[in-house]
């Protein structure tokens, strides 16, 4: 409780909610964000050093796990999201050293805890990256900003198809957070529109449009713990009344 209090507040909210949650989330720190971002005494990510990043990825994968079994006692399914917004700096000159293989191998090891615990596991990525990475991956859910780069994610068409053809899901960020005028300028109806622009361009890549909605779940485009109340209220807001809109027409 001293160094997660959100995540107890979490568990003490959940205790006395009624009616039960559909499923209740989860998050951690993905081991490319944590593993570039740590740094020796000589300032070089620990990413570089085998044996520190074979610990860290190690210590991700149990904190996971154990975030899972916690949450797995309310009786409802459980979805441990990884936090990864480094890979949006993949191929960059900062990671020009950092191989897919490498990256591919870390997360993998997370997802593996994840669901020893019995949990779903996605995948979060603020910005554009190589979304081969994580469609070619074992992790449940992509969680991708769809406001500002699904021209980019669509791109990789035939990776989308077998993605939910394997019957995983697509989390569409579609309710913007990072940039105020566009949080206070959209509201459901607008997003709505954009949105059956993107279920169209995507059910062309050979997807059943029935099978796209089944398997797609409606977010924020990412956190919002830097963001002002009443613009968080807004986005929370609005990201439940878009969902209940889809669900509705």
């Amino acid at each position: 409780p001293d160094t997660a209090k959100g995540f107890f507040a979490f568990c003490d909210l959940l205790t006395s909610r009624r009616p039960a949650p559909v499923a209740v989330k989860g998050q951690t720190t993905g081991p490319v964000t944590f593993t570039t971002g740590l740094h020796d005494q000589h300032g070089k990510a620990i990413f570089y050093h085998d044996q520190l990043r074979d610990a860290a990825v190690k210590l991700l994968s149990l904190k996971a796990r154990w975030q899972a079994e916690q949450l797995a006692v309310f009786n409802c399914p459980v979805i441990i999201f990884i936090d990864e917004p480094a890979l949006a700096g993949f191929g960059s000159s900062e990671f020009i050293s950092i191989t897919r293989e490498e990256i591919s191998e870390c997360l993998e090891e997370v997802i593996a805890g994840i669901h020893a615990a019995g949990a779903l596991a996605g995948i979060h990525i603020c910005a554009n990256t190589d979304w081969a990475i994580p469609l070619t991956s074992t992790v449940d859910i992509v969680n991708f900003d769809a406001y500002g780069y699904f021209d980019k994610f669509i791109l990789y068409g035939d990776m989308i198809r077998n993605f939910i053809h394997g019957g995983r899901l697509l989390a569409w960020g579609l309710v913007p957070t990072l940039n105020p005028d566009h949080v206070a300028d959209e509201n459901a109806g607008t997003l709505y529109d954009r949105w059956q622009a993107m279920i169209r361009q995507t059910a062309a890549l050979g997807i059943d449009r029935q099978r796209l909605l089944r398997q797609s779940l409606v977010t924020p485009t990412c956190g919002m713990g830097s963001m002002k109340l009443p613009l968080m209220h807004k986005v929370l807001e609005t990201t439940a009344e878009l969902s209940k809109m889809i669900r509705n027409r």
